[in-house]
């Protein structure tokens, strides 16, 4: 996928995880375990429970992660680059992403 649209996706993503009640699961979270939980260190854990704590606002904690989502997808990208056997589909050619897997079945 072009690097812009993926970025666009990711943005928009994490704009309907804080609509779709981010804060206040982490809320809830932080009320019945500590902070130090490895959760909390997550993707999305970590800033909405900085939001949480009155450490930083909502519109920038929804920029650290569309920021951390970013460059975590492009860490995942190189690393990937790297593997000589992937087969790298677009995400709307179902028709051939399904005869790869009957074939890789088939072996």
């Amino acid at each position: 996928m072009e690097r812009g649209k993926l970025y666009q996706q990711i943005d928009r993503r994490a704009e309907r995880m804080i609509e779709n009640g981010l804060v206040d699961e982490v809320r809830e979270l932080l009320k019945r375990y500590p902070p130090s939980c490895p959760p909390f260190k997550a993707l999305g854990y970590k800033e909405i429970a900085s939001h949480v704590r009155g450490e930083i606002d909502l519109p920038t904690a929804l920029e650290l992660i569309q920021r951390h989502s970013r460059q975590f997808a492009k860490r995942q990208l190189s690393w990937f680059r790297q593997e000589k056997d992937i087969r790298w589909f677009a995400p709307e050619s179902i028709e051939a992403i399904s005869a790869f897997i009957s074939q890789c079945i088939a072996k």
